[in-house]
């Protein structure tokens, strides 16, 4: 049981699980919600937001309720129900989807024409640009992928069935429960479960290939990190109210991992050599004047200094694909990405 706790009263009231259409809440009223807060949907980065909002739905058009981009340059697109999501919900996607197949990118331009780009100014273009610090991405690199992303308070089972058997044909699918409570006040909660919208299934996942890794040194906070690391033997985290989750992520001893620094590129190469997730000592923190040790975690990692480091740019410009830069740690899904890293970092 779920209870609003008020400190000052020293009373707590029950707060209960509610169906949206019981107290007057719309689709639409979650969608716009969301779009101002689409962090919400995703696990925490100190990057910054996860995807760039193109659009939210308007009265009228036929069109996915949030559309987006993430960093790589992938069509994110979100469907928001208040009830369960049914098979139908897919259908809807995959038609939203298929309008943006033959030219993704002029799509997108009208979308963002009538949409956040109506009210910031800026072109769609120059504005990817910045968000996935890659002055050199164009048109061709944009929504050429898609994910698909619906958010509900359940799944049902053919949903579930469905979405399955998408994801093992190479289109992502990711569930997002969103729940709805209420205080006895008439106070309403929103309860999101957010996902990991870099982490693929499907196909990949069957390859016997070794995990590649990523991690962003986050130095907004605390310059020269990504030195720190290299003299620690580390790849670090700090500050996240789940505590080391955001590197528990499966890499193991032996596993590749390049370190990326805001605004400059891949800065350097290195193997995991301890795969145990432990917390950092006062005397050996990574992000000294910024850190409590006792929320920083470590990742015992061999560590080459690279030369000249590798920015988006040269990585779009060799594979066509660009770097997940908005996510603290994650895998490097791409099989060019990490054929052109392995090759350049020797």
């Amino acid at each position: 049981m779920l209870y609003f706790f008020d400190p000052v009263k020293k009373e707590i009231d029950p707060v209960d699980s509610v169906d949206a259409s019981a107290v007057g809440v719309w689709e639409n009223d979650i969608e716009k919600a969301l779009a101002h807060r689409p962090e919400a949907l995703f696990k925490a980065t100190r990057a910054g937001a996860p995807v760039l909002v193109v659009r939210t739905s308007a009265r009228g058009p036929e069109m996915a309720d949030v559309i987006a981009l993430d960093a790589e340059g992938r069509l994110v697109l979100i469907e928001c129900k208040r009830g369960s999501a049914r098979r139908d919900t897919l259908a809807q996607l995959l038609d939203y989807a298929s309008t943006y197949a033959a030219d993704p990118f002029r799509h997108l331009q009208e979308d963002w024409g009538k949409g956040v780009g109506a009210s910031s100014g800026g072109g769609l273009i120059n504005t990817f640009q910045q968000f996935a610090q890659d002055p050199t991405a164009d048109e061709s690199s944009i929504g050429r992928e898609q994910v698909l992303v619906v958010v509900a308070a359940s799944q049902v089972e053919g949903f579930e069935r469905i979405a399955n058997f998408l994801k093992t044909h190479g289109v992502p699918v990711h569930f997002v429960p969103a729940r709805l409570f209420r205080r006895g006040n008439g106070d309403l909660f929103l309860d999101v479960e957010p996902i990991d919208l870099n982490k693929r299934t499907g196909p990949e996942d069957e390859k016997n290939t070794r995990p590649v890794w990523l991690i962003n040194t986050n130095e907004s906070h605390s310059s020269g990190a990504h030195e720190r690391f290299i003299a620690l033997g580390v790849a670090a985290i700090w500050g996240y109210d789940d505590g080391p989750a955001t590197l528990q992520q499966g890499a193991k001893v032996g596993d590749k991992i390049y370190a990326y620094l805001n605004q400059v590129g891949i800065v350097a190469a290195g193997t995991v050599r301890d795969d145990e997730i432990r917390r950092a000592s006062a005397d050996k923190t990574a992000f000294p004047g910024a850190s409590d040790p006792e929320n920083e975690w470590h990742l015992g990692v061999d560590w080459k200094a690279l030369p000249k480091p590798i920015p988006v740019a040269e990585v779009r410009s060799a594979t066509g694909a660009g770097l997940p830069v908005r996510n603290t740690f994650c895998r490097l899904w791409n099989p060019k990405v990490q054929a052109f890293l392995e090759k350049r970092t020797r």
